[in-house]
């Protein structure tokens, strides 16, 4: 349950991500991590964006005719001991909450 996920997964269900979120119409895509993040941008054809720079982007981005896309850290032991503490993490969900309660 800790390996890595291969790209390959990323690559075939690309397609089925983006068909998805144009039938549900969410008001917010959240990619969690870093390869959740490229692949949604890519989906969606958003420029690529580091992680880092996704999650510290206030608004994020918008898919055209489409969601905002703000991506965060995937959660887990690993990230939190390495690379964003808890207590950033919760102020990145509710910059989300933010965004959720804009959309409404």
């Amino acid at each position: 349950m800790q390996a890595k996920p291969l790209g390959s997964w990323f690559n075939n269900c690309r397609w089925f991500l983006k068909r998805q979120v144009e039938i549900v119409a969410p008001a917010v895509l959240v990619p969690m991590g870093e390869r959740a993040n490229y692949s949604v941008r890519k989906a969606f054809n958003l420029p690529p964006k580091k992680l880092r720079p996704s999650v510290e982007d206030s608004i994020g981005d918008q898919v055209p005719n489409g969601p905002s896309v703000l991506a965060v850290y995937h959660c887990g032991n690993r990230t939190i001991n390495r690379h964003r503490k808890i207590e950033q993490q919760l102020l990145d969900w509710a910059r989300i909450g933010r965004a959720l309660e804009v959309a409404e």
